[in-house]
Formats: structure tokens, sequence, C-alpha cells
């Protein structure tokens, strides 16, 4: 397209990706030297009568993952709650009914509004 073309002069291989939603466009170039250059010649440049602007953002680095921690090795590998088959020897406890407190549900019957 006509757009893609202003900054095809930079860098013939960039991959341009539309975010209709938040009506920008971002462009990812090969190199930052050609991002640079097209950042520089192309911000607040018109097109169809509208400016547009350029942001320049730096690529991460990516860090090796050796300069981490590693996690502990796990001692047991079945779920805790609820598991999906109980351990070996698990037994199913009856659980006890609940306490009612008769003195306390007549003072809370006695309460007024």
């Amino acid at each position: 397209t006509e757009f893609e073309a202003i900054f095809r002069r930079y860098d013939p291989n960039i991959i341009v990706l539309y975010l209709k939603f938040f009506q920008r466009v971002r462009i990812t170039f090969t190199n930052s030297l050609n991002a640079l250059h097209a950042r520089i010649n192309v911000h607040e440049c018109n097109f169809h009568g509208s400016k547009f602007k350029t942001y320049f953002a730096c690529p991460l680095p990516i860090r090796s993952t050796e300069t981490y921690l590693r996690p502990p090795e796990p001692e047991k590998l079945f779920l805790i709650s609820p598991p999906a088959s109980p351990p070996v020897g698990w037994e199913q406890k009856i659980e006890d009914p609940p306490i009612v407190d008769l003195n306390l549900l007549a003072a809370i019957a006695q309460l007024q509004p």
C-alpha cells in the first residue's frame, strides 16, 4: 500500500501489523538502524492531510536462563486439593455434625430491628 511504501524505502523487509482497535500500526524492521532512519525521517510526516507520529521501541535483550535460580525438584507429584485420585492409604473421615448453640439462637431471635 501507499502507507507501507513510505517505510519500505528504509527497509524492504518490514512486517506491518495494523491494530485497528487502537488506531495504531506496528512496523517491525529487520534491524535497529533502519528503524532509526525511518523514525527520524518520517516522524510528523503529512499523509493524506493528517500528520502521523512515530515511536521507536528498543528491542529487549534476551537473557540467559542460567542467570536465575532453578526451582527445587518436586517431592510429591499428586494434587493436594482435590486429588484426581486419593493417595495410597487415604481413608475418608466422617465429619461431626455442626454445633448448634441454642442460647445464641434465642438471643438473636429477641433482637428488635
